[in-house]
């Protein structure tokens, strides 16, 4: 017979899973991160040559988006190999 009751075996899981979770933040970390460092790096080439082009109000918003990416990189990325 088992000593284990249902709300025993459903924290076991929990716990297992989050585990499961821990472990894959972990492992996913760096690539993510080197990801947004690289990102960071590159993606200021793409607003230089929308700005060389010449702004036109229709390429004010792929402006805005990049430099938001931009941003976000930067904050992903930050800690890449430190």
């Amino acid at each position: 017979m088992s000593t284990t009751t249902p709300s025993t075996l459903t924290d076991e899981r929990t716990t297992a899973l989050q585990d499961v979770a821990a472990r894959a933040a972990r492992s996913l970390r760096g690539p993510v991160q080197a990801l947004g460092f690289w990102s960071a790096v590159l993606l200021p080439f793409a607003s230089l040559y929308l700005l060389a082009d010449g702004l036109a109000g229709s390429e004010l918003a792929p402006l805005v988006a990049l430099l938001v990416l931009n941003a976000l990189a930067l904050v992903v990325g930050h800690d890449h190999r430190r």
